[in-house]
């Protein structure tokens, strides 16, 4: 099977679609130890943007339910405090139920083992691609996506550079359309105030002698 050539400026996220038939495979539906993980990882990568490396270093103890926060050591051994969502929450509650409170790592998982668990899903639905720096990417998208300033983002994916940031997202022209009418300050100003009054369309004139 041939996939149409991404833009050159497109990083490869996964399209809505897509990511919806993601949570339809089969390691990671059901209420097996291993299905229950998987969702709650593939679900912090998601919200969070961690990368693979950050989440095989993530132990019990940097993961605070109670406030929705992580302590993540990023590169360079450099930490960084990183939120997440209550939905995210839910999944881990699940997982450390089964997991216990056992200190180390959160998902028993090393690099490789991630990986695995992506070469598994993306094998099973056929998926052009689908692997761990990928969710990176679309995390950093979504979150843009959902009106996060690219100052937030950079924060939570641990840049030192907001550059870096920039080139993270993949964001299409439908993207900028969308963003540019939520937050148009012309239209806000037509909305809000009423204050400018739009002229009246001139009547043609004939340029034809009379």
């Amino acid at each position: 099977m041939e996939f149409p050539k991404l833009p050159d400026h497109l990083f490869p996220i996964l399209s809505d679609q897509e990511l919806e038939r993601v949570w339809t495979s089969r390691y990671l539906t059901g209420k097996s130890d291993l299905a229950t993980r998987n969702r709650a990882m593939l679900g912090l990568m998601i919200d969070t943007g961690l990368r693979r490396g950050e989440v095989v270093a993530l132990q019990l103890e940097d993961v605070d339910l109670r406030d929705h926060l992580l302590t993540v050591t990023g590169k360079g051994k450099k930490q960084r405090r990183v939120p997440f969502s209550t939905s995210v929450r839910v999944l881990l509650e699940e997982w450390f139920k089964i997991r216990g409170d056992e200190p180390g790592s959160v998902f028993w998982l090393q690099a490789q083992g991630i990986r695995m668990v992506f070469r598994s899903i993306q094998n099973e639905l056929g998926l052009a691609r689908f692997y761990p720096h990928q969710m990176r990417h679309q995390s950093a998208t979504m979150l843009v996506r959902n009106h996060a300033d690219v100052a937030t983002v950079q924060r939570i994916l641990g840049h030192s550079d907001i550059s870096t940031t920039l080139q993270y997202l993949s964001l299409s022209d439908e993207d900028l359309r969308n963003k540019h009418a939520a937050a148009s300050p012309f239209e806000k100003l037509q909305q809000q105030s009423a204050v400018v009054e739009m002229p009246a369309r001139r009547k043609r004139l004939s340029l034809k002698a009379t």
